[in-house]
């Protein structure tokens, strides 16, 4: 039973590292540096993707939290040097 327990748990963390996989470190924070709570923002990861969102508080930081589609990048470039 605890194996059970231990490897759903596994899997569940797994998932949730994906969900945010291919999102630069610091972009969403770097989106609302000169932002205020609330403001609109955005941000694009190594595919060149963009996320659009709203600065939110984490911590005593804010960071844009997507809250609308994501817009995928037609033409396949990356950031270079990834």
């Amino acid at each position: 039973m605890i194996r059970f327990i231990l490897t759903f748990l596994l899997l569940l963390s797994s998932d949730f590292a994906l969900a945010h996989a291919g999102v630069q470190a610091g972009a969403p924070w770097v989106a609302c540096e000169l932002k205020k709570k609330s403001d609109s923002c955005e941000y694009r990861d190594h595919h060149l993707d963009v996320y659009r969102g709203t600065c939110q508080e984490s911590g005593n930081k804010l960071l844009c939290v997507r809250n609308k589609p994501i817009i995928k990048n037609k033409d396949g470039d990356k950031v270079k040097g990834r």
